[in-house]
């Protein structure tokens, strides 16, 4: 695996954590729609929890969520329930915004919609090339 794939892999698998439930704990759920509303109380939320809706998680840029999943006794159980692949680009650095279960992700003229809890495509943009 080339390094930059490495990037890509651990960094939407540390964003997705908290959606990298066992299979049979997501059972029951609904499923996720990429119709999002954002309103400012999701934006102002101090800690985050679920919605992760800035590079930072929240204007203070702490980068800190009060989520309480993750433990230091449980961590070394977490696997990667999904890897998300761009097809047009050889590196993908971002920060995924994670709003109500839907993970949005950039890359090179692409802007991707992905279900949090399987890595499924929602929807996918793609910016014309300019010439």
């Amino acid at each position: 695996m080339k390094p930059f794939a490495r990037k890509i892999n651990l960094a939407v698998m540390f964003f997705c954590i908290p959606f990298c439930l066992p299979m049979a704990a997501q059972q029951g759920h609904a499923p996720v729609v990429a119709n999002t509303t954002v309103g400012a109380d999701d934006l102002l939320a101090q800690p985050p929890g679920a919605n992760w809706t800035s590079y930072n998680g929240d204007y203070t840029g702490r980068r800190f969520s009060s989520l309480r999943q993750v433990t230091p006794e449980n961590v070394k159980h977490l696997r990667p329930s999904w890897i998300f692949h761009s097809s047009n680009s050889d590196s993908m650095e971002v920060t995924p915004v994670v709003v109500n279960g839907v993970m949005y992700v950039t890359s090179a003229n692409d802007a991707f919609a992905l279900d949090a809890r399987t890595g499924r495509t929602l929807w996918h943009h793609a910016r014309a090339l300019s010439d």
